[in-house]
């Protein structure tokens, strides 16, 4: 690391988030062979009936754990000069988030409501619409189910920051506490067969989602509470550390216990590996960025960080549910990743255009 500044600063989370975004995308193009049987794509590796491109598709998935991260450690960082965080705090930067979503909404979802409205998707109904606008349904994309997650962690914010101002100790202990509660309650109505409708339940799930994601969230505050990122980094220097082939072979080693994770929790045949992702995301995350960061491909991965919510919000429209065959037309899958990103990026140039014109339109509206 040539820069002696240790610092995990925002255009470090910049990156970490087009890093998270990319993950996003290779899980969704290639962990999920079900969703692409009208095309195919050449593979570079193949171990028998596995691709490389799968793999790196399972290890993708730890792009949630990542996001969650980088929100609380950024939330953190930005209200620490603000002791009181408020509910209506938590609400204004939840509208903001809401802002943007309604957005990609509008453009995105008639789309597939008037070309696409022979499929079961998009068949129009009042509730159904309703129901995806105020995220209280996902049917529309299903990936959008995080939106309602981080809606709720937001507005339960400042409940977080008071129960993590404690000590280290007591605030792991209640974090923990609450992540365990979260996967007895996804076991309950598996060995409860009388109980197996709370599967369907909204807020059941809702109530499960936020004790098991919170805590992902939660280790963000407290690393960026503890400067932990830093003092590691100031480590890896003194230690001469600091060089790509070690944080190639700390990245692959991660990858690797991902990747075991996931076969040893399908052979005993309970959980999945997002069980770890609190543990593997934030080293993980660091040495990604720390990797990145003096590489020439900086600045790519901190455009698509700025960009990452509306490509978020919108590569599966892409790769998914209107334009799969233009996302696999270039076949070999390292040109399909990089198409379906130029797609979302181009995507999300547009949307905050219109995003901004709203703006200026409604400042003139309340000046006047």
């Amino acid at each position: 690391m040539q820069n002696k500044d240790y610092e995990f600063t925002k255009t470090h989370t910049q990156i970490a988030k087009g890093i998270a975004i990319t993950l996003m995308m290779i899980h969704h193009l290639f962990r999920f062979p079900d969703r692409i049987q009208e095309v195919s794509y050449i593979s570079i590796v193949s171990f028998g009936n596995t691709s490389l491109e799968y793999l790196l598709g399972d290890v993708g998935n730890i792009c949630i754990a990542m996001y969650l991260f980088l929100s609380g450690y950024g939330l953190y960082m930005s209200t620490q000069k603000k002791d009181n965080f408020t509910l209506k705090d938590s609400a204004k930067k939840a509208i903001k988030f809401l802002t943007n979503y309604w957005v990609v909404f509008v453009i995105f979802v008639p789309i597939g409501l008037i070309w696409f409205r022979d499929s079961t998707r998009y068949h129009f109904n009042i509730a159904g619409l309703l129901a995806n606008f105020f995220t209280l349904s996902s049917s529309y994309n299903s990936e959008w189910w995080f939106v309602r997650l981080y809606i709720e962690l937001l507005l339960l914010f400042p409940i977080i920051k008071r129960i993590l101002k404690r000590g280290i100790k007591s605030s792991l202990a209640i974090i923990l506490s609450c992540y365990i509660i979260a996967i007895i309650m996804e076991v309950i109505p598996v060995i409860l067969p009388g109980l197996s409708m709370l599967k369907k339940n909204l807020l059941y799930l809702d109530i499960r989602n936020i004790l098991f994601w919170q805590m992902s969230f939660c280790s963000g505050f407290i690393i960026a509470k503890l400067n932990l990122f830093s003092r590691i980094n100031k480590s890896i220097s003194i230690r001469k550390l600091d060089k790509k082939v070690y944080f190639i072979i700390i990245i692959l080693s991660i990858m690797g216990i991902r990747i075991g994770a996931t076969y040893l929790l399908q052979f005993i045949g309970k959980g999945n590996a997002t069980y770890v992702d609190f543990i593997l995301a934030p080293p993980f995350l660091l040495i990604c960025t720390n990797f990145i960061s003096n590489s020439k491909s900086k600045s790519i991965f901190s455009t698509l960080g700025r960009h990452s919510t509306n490509m978020w919000l919108t590569h599966t429209f892409f790769c998914y549910y209107y334009f799969q065959n233009l996302v696999f037309f270039p076949k070999i899958s390292i040109l399909i990743v990089m198409w379906l990103a130029l797609l979302s990026l181009m995507a999300s140039i547009f949307i905050n255009c219109v995003i901004k014109v709203g703006t200026k339109f409604k400042q003139k509206g309340l000046l006047e």
